[in-house]
């Protein structure tokens, strides 16, 4: 299992983002809240809202394609995207 992830019920190779990661990520590393598109949600709440992942490396290409249209949509500068899919490359979601 991935720190961060539990399995969801009945499956054993479905994860989800735990609450008390996603509050760990609710700021960025200098503190920063998540900017929010216009229905509130900030790209974790988007992101959390297409888990279970199968596996790391599918984490990993949902969150690029997220950062991609949050870049399209002006939520994310270019830089900022490739910051957020680093840090997912880089994520140690073992338990």
């Amino acid at each position: 299992m991935f720190p961060g992830c539990a399995a969801e019920p009945g499956g054993d190779t479905a994860y989800v983002v735990t609450d008390a990661y996603a509050d760990r990520l609710r700021r960025d590393r200098l503190g920063r809240p998540h900017r929010a598109r216009g229905d509130g949600l900030t790209f974790l709440d988007v992101l959390r809202a297409q888990a279970p992942f199968a596996s790391p490396g599918v984490f990993v290409q949902v969150v690029r394609a997220l950062a991609g249209t949050w870049v399209a949509a002006g939520l994310l500068s270019d830089a900022e995207r490739d910051r957020v899919i680093t840090a997912a490359q880089n994520a140690d979601l073992r338990r």
